[in-house]
């Protein structure tokens, strides 16, 4: 997060733009990179990315798009908890810079 997005996999492959099927995977993982919390709410993170869509259609979407995230990095790296997501287990320069 400090400076450009760049992901790389715990493999040490790092993820082309192209291999993300939709810009709201990419935006999923940058807002839980960038939380500080223990985890971000659905409802915002639905408010957040398919602002003004029904809850049904922004609930699909957000599963839509952390499957996508799953897919790319090859592991199950969010955690669902208390109607929230939280990345676990991945390395994020800002948070080893606020530690």
């Amino acid at each position: 997060m400090l400076g450009p997005f760049r992901v790389r996999r715990a493999d040490g492959v790092w993820v082309e733009p192209s291999a993300w099927r939709t810009r709201k995977s990419m935006a999923l993982l940058q807002i839980l990179a960038m939380q500080t919390g223990p985890r971000l709410s659905t409802s915002t993170l639905i408010e957040c990315l398919w602002p003004g869509s029904d809850a049904e259609h922004g609930r699909t979407s957000l599963r839509t798009a952390a499957s996508q995230i799953r897919k790319v990095l090859l592991r199950d790296c969010l955690a669902r908890s208390h109607g929230g997501l939280a990345l676990t287990d991945v390395w994020v320069d800002t948070w080893r810079f606020k530690a």
